[in-house]
């Protein structure tokens, strides 16, 4: 398994059941972002299973309710965990290719709202340094020199 980092789109924790063709056991999103999604599953070890290269249709609200997101993916990469008898998970990321009806358009509005924002307290200058470093491009950081500061922010 090997995840690309370099000019990918930043991801998002985002949490909710995923339905897929064909089927996969258990399928919860862990990740969102314009261009994919990272997903979870819950398999017995021989329930048929994706490898890398191969296309998926994909299914998931988004908390909007405005109906679900389907849309075409291809599975980039894939890492098994064995969870005990005859059980894995699977971590699987997907490349979206091909959206139905409006839910591109839907998707970057919902990642365009929903902004991870952390607040850091009393960092010095190297461990500000390092949380930029490690946030760019995922999330807002806010560095405050008190608690107080942190308050009011």
């Amino acid at each position: 398994m090997k995840h690309a980092v370099g000019n990918r789109d930043p991801r998002q924790p985002f949490y909710v059941q995923v339905i897929s063709d064909p089927p996969l056991p258990g399928c919860w999103s862990v990740n969102l972002s314009r261009g994919g999604i990272g997903l979870t599953v819950a398999a017995g070890s021989g329930d048929p299973l994706p490898a890398e290269g191969d296309e998926l249709n994909l299914q998931f609200e988004l908390p909007d309710a405005s109906g679900p997101v389907r849309v075409r993916c291809r599975i980039r990469w894939r890492s098994d965990t064995d969870a005990g008898t005859n059980r894995l998970t699977v971590s699987l990321g997907a490349t979206f290719e091909r959206f139905a009806g409006d839910g591109q358009a839907r998707l970057h509005s919902y990642l365009a709202g929903h902004q991870i924002r952390v607040a850091v307290v009393l960092a010095n200058a190297e461990e500000q340094t390092a949380v930029r470093a490690a946030a760019e491009g995922e999330m807002e950081v806010l560095f405050c020199n008190s608690v107080g500061r942190l308050e009011e922010a």
